[in-house]
C-alpha cells in the first residue's frame, strides 16, 4: 500500500523488484538516509524526511561525522571544507534538533561513533 502511494506520488522512480520492496515496506525492516553534518538542513532534505515519516518501519537517520571530517574527497575544497570539531559537534546537534521536529521517534546515529 505504502509502496503504491510513494509511486503515485513520484517519489519512487525506479526499482529493480517492485514485489520485494512492497514487501519489505510491509515488515518491520529498517530504514535509513544520511545526512552531512552541514550548517543547517535546507529544503533539498524534506521530501527524503516527508518520506520517511510516512513509513512504518524503523528510521535511523545517519549524520556523516566521519565524512565531515574527510573533507571533499575530489579535492575541491570549496564543496566540502573539512569542519573544525566545534563547527561538527554544533551542527550535528542542530541537524538532529531540526531531524526530531519531523520525525521524533526515528533514531539518530553518527557514523563516527
Amino acid at each position: 500500500m505504502i509502496f503504491e502511494e510513494l509511486k503515485n506520488r513520484n517519489l519512487i522512480h525506479q526499482t529493480t523488484n517492485d514485489e520485494k520492496i512492497k514487501l519489505l515496506l510491509d515488515t518491520d525492516c529498517t530504514i535509513y538516509c544520511g545526512f552531512d553534518p552541514t550548517k543547517s538542513l535546507h529544503i533539498g532534505h524534506l521530501i527524503p524526511l516527508i518520506t520517511l515519516k510516512r513509513l512504518r518501519n524503523k528510521i535511523i537517520c545517519l549524520i556523516g561525522g566521519a565524512t565531515a571530517m574527510v573533507g571533499d574527497p575530489t579535492g575541491r575544497s570549496t564543496e566540502r571544507p573539512i569542519l573544525s570539531i566545534q563547527e561538527l559537534i554544533k551542527n550535528k546537534n542542530d541537524i538532529e534538533i531540526q531531524i526530531k521536529s519531523i520525525l521524533p521517534n526515528c533514531e539518530i546515529i553518527d557514523n563516527s561513533e
